[in-house]
């Protein structure tokens, strides 16, 4: 009770205080109370009874009044319902089984935002949202009598939540590996279990279905198209309360690795060409050998493999790997496989001979030390000699003689190719050198010359042959075998034939350093006669230009000529010549003529010289006073000459050439000359020469000359006419004057 249920009327100007008193049903007060709110209380049973009493007073001292009411409770309703499950996995549903006291109205509050009227609602799902805690749900039911007393009851519903199975596995994976489940399951605290099954029938396995995080095999695949399977996994937790998932899984097929080497067996170094024949998916390839190898381009489809040669004593067995990996894009599952290859032991050729060098002709015996090795016998080889480029046996042993007839060592190439029965062989090269015998070789350009004859290296040459002499001794002997000298070297000893035909011998020994037989060759040296220059000349003394023939009576008969006529530069070949001699100069000049005669056959030359004179000419010089003159004048000419050389008693004279005949005044041989020439009126210019010969005391004439003008002069003529009058008389004259120039 309370004054929402409890109203007051307080009556202000009556009342001024308020008492209140609560008693249960027995009388006894159960609470007091002052003032004009109404105390609260509460009838908790019911049939039972609570009394409030009010006692109201006021200032004025007036009786005080009282009031007592009475507050009954009565029977309530009984709120019951009985549950079809109290506790279960999500979802649960429960069927409620209302047992209240009949002729109530029922409201039910599920505790999961559902509600309900009916007395006896339908089955209720319950719903865990968690994976690892249970859910509690209060179920409320309230009844409602038709006194509108209510009574109510809850009751709690549990709900397990449900374990959520996951997991992730490698996806995709290549066939015949292997992958661990990776478990991310949530589930409630404690015992939980799980349980993997692939849901296709496959041959595939997990080694613990039980497991946590089971390991899955995948069996081979190489088809020609991938595989898929699925993977289930059940959850059950604590509670019983189980879930499932399932994951696909794609097995990618792998490539199949197929491969031929082609012959299996074979000698280093051996190249092989990989044929690859690998199917089913597009595929890179890696080439490996499990031994050093060469491999070109490890990862074509087709690699050319080269194994060295086998330097071991034994057989080497090579394996090659092929790994094949899918490059489609996908995960790059792989294959491999290999092949073998033996790789047999290079052999090793050896021979000794008995000897390897000696003179010529050697005989040497060579002795086969071949080892096929890989424990075989040497019987078991094949074997091809070679001597040089053109004699080849196969016998084991072998005996050949070697010759040379050379000047120099003769090298000749040994060559043995040893072979095992697998095919593999080795080589080995030797050289047998052949010395040559010593050889004495020298020549002169001439054997044969005049008198004297000088014998030396500028005119005889040594051949030496290095590889086959090592010593040179030489003897010269004269024409009736006795030695005149001996030396040793390669100089070429000096002589001289100094007499014409005469003769001296030349010998030359020479040996090597090598024991082989000396050798010796002599030559001969003769002189003959030299031929015999000689010439007349028309003239030898003569003025310039001076012209002289030549006549030549050199002996004997059939020689050649070169004629130097005072210079190297002016020469004639012919027999009998002619040549112009000039002199500048103002003395007189000798000029030597030489003349060599040369033997045709042999070569030999000599000269002869013979002199003439060339004068020289006067050198007369005139010098003009004037080269022009007016008539009457007179013209002088001077003779500027050096007397060189010596004039003869007639010395100078003089001469002048012209139109009109002119006078020379002292034209002997005066220094200085005046010339008178005529008058020249004829109304033209004239032209003179004025000549100098000069005469030397030997007769040679030389001459000078200069030129001089004597021009024309003007002729005056006049006339006048004479008139008859008185007084005073004017004359005119008039001119009638010719001028010239």
């Amino acid at each position: 009770m309370n004054s929402s249920k409890i109203n007051i009327n307080t009556y202000p100007n009556a009342n001024h205080s308020y008492q209140w008193q609560i008693f249960d049903k027995a009388g006894n007060i159960k609470k007091t109370a002052n003032g004009s709110s109404i105390p609260p209380d509460t009838i908790f049973v019911p049939n039972d009874t609570v009394y409030y009493r009010l006692i109201v007073t006021n200032i004025h001292g007036c009786k005080p009044d009282t009031l007592q009411r009475m507050f009954v409770t009565i029977d309530n309703p009984i709120a019951s319902f009985n549950r079809s499950d109290t506790a279960g996995c999500t979802t649960l549903p429960v069927l409620f089984t209302n047992t209240s006291t009949v002729g109530v109205s029922a409201v039910w509050d599920f505790g999961n935002n559902q509600t309900s009227s009916l007395f006896s609602p339908p089955s209720i799902n319950f719903v865990n949202p968690s994976n690892i805690s249970d859910s509690i749900y209060k179920v409320k039911l309230v009844v409602t009598a038709g006194s509108g007393c209510k009574d109510s009851i809850t009751k709690d519903i549990r709900v397990f939540p449900k374990p959520k199975a996951i997991f992730n596995i490698t996806n995709p994976i290549c066939a015949i590996d292997t992958a661990s489940a990776f478990n991310n399951s949530i589930f409630k605290g404690g015992i939980t279990t799980y349980r993997w099954k692939f849901i296709q029938n496959t041959s595939s396995t997990i080694n613990d279905t039980a497991s946590f995080s089971p390991l899955f095999t995948f069996t081979n695949n190489q088809s020609s198209i991938d595989s898929l399977y699925n993977i289930r996994l059940w959850v059950t937790s604590v509670d019983g309360c189980l879930h499932d998932t399932i994951r696909p899984i794609t097995v990618l097929r792998r490539p199949k690795a197929v491969f031929a080497t082609g012959a299996n067996i074979n000698c280093g170094p051996a190249l092989y060409t990989m044929n690859n024949t690998t199917s089913n998916v597009v595929s890179s390839y890696l080439w490996t050998t499990n031994l050093p190898s060469t491999i070109i381009t490890d990862t074509s489809v087709n690699p050319k493999i080269t194994f060295p040669v086998n330097s071991t004593p034994n057989a080497i067995n090579y394996n090659i790997l092929l790994t094949t990996t899918r490059n489609d894009g996908t995960k790059g599952c792989i294959d491999t496989t290999s092949r073998n290859i033996i790789v047999y032991p290079k052999p090793s050729a050896l021979f000794s001979p008995s000897k390897d060098s000696g003179c010529t002709p050697l005989l040497v015996n060579f002795t086969n030390n071949s080892n096929p090795k890989n424990g075989e016998s040497i019987n078991s080889m094949s074997f091809i000699w070679k001597f040089g480029a053109s004699i080849i046996d196969t016998f084991k042993d072998q005996s050949r003689t070697f010759t040379n007839t050379g000047t120099n060592d003769s090298i000749t190439a040994i060559q043995l190719i040893a072979t095992s029965k697998w095919g593999c062989s080795d080589t080995i090269k030797d050289t047998v050198t052949v010395f040559p015998l010593p050889k004495a070789d020298f020549f002169s350009t001439n054997y044969s010359s005049c008198a004297p004859s000088i014998i030396n290296s500028s005119n005889a040459s040594l051949t030496q042959y290095p590889n086959a002499n090592n010593t040179y001794k030489w003897e010269i002997l004269n024409k009736n075998g006795t030695i005149k000298s001996t030396s040793i070297g390669i100089i070429i000893p000096i002589d001289t034939i100094k007499n014409p035909n005469d003769t001296l011998f030349y010998r030359l020994i020479v040996t090597n350093i090598h024991g082989c037989k000396p050798d010796t060759l002599q030559r001969t040296y003769r002189t003959i006669d030299n031929p015999k220059p000689n010439f007349t000349m028309s003239d030898t003394v003569g003025c310039t230009s001076f012209l002289v023939n030549f006549t030549n009576s050199s002996t004997p008969i059939g020689l050649t000529y070169k004629w130097e006529f005072g210079s190297p530069f002016d020469t004639s070949v012919l027999t009998n010549p002619s040549f112009t001699f000039y002199n500048t100069s103002t003395t007189d000049t000798t000029i030597f003529i030489k003349l060599k005669a040369t033997a045709g056959g042999t070569g030999c030359f000599e000269s002869i010289l013979k002199p003439l004179i060339v004068k020289p000419l006067p050198r007369p010089f005139i010098n003009l006073i004037d080269t022009v003159k007016c008539f009457p004048g007179i013209l002088t000419a001077k003779n500027i000459s050096a007397i060189i050389p010596p004039l003869s008693n007639t010395g100078y004279k003089w001469r002048v050439q012209g139109v009109d005949v002119c006078n020379i005044i002292n034209d002997t041989a005066s220094d200085s000359v005046n010339i008178v020439f005529p008058d020249n009126k004829t109304g033209v210019n004239k032209s003179y020469k004025v000549w100098l010969r000069a005469t030397s005391t030997f007769g040679c004439i030389d001459s000078s000359q200069k030129t001089f003008i004597i021009p024309t002069r003007p002729i005056a003529l006049y006339n006048f006419n004479v008139d008859s009058s008185c007084g005073a008389i004017h004359r005119l004259a008039k001119a009638y004057s010719q001028l010239y120039g």
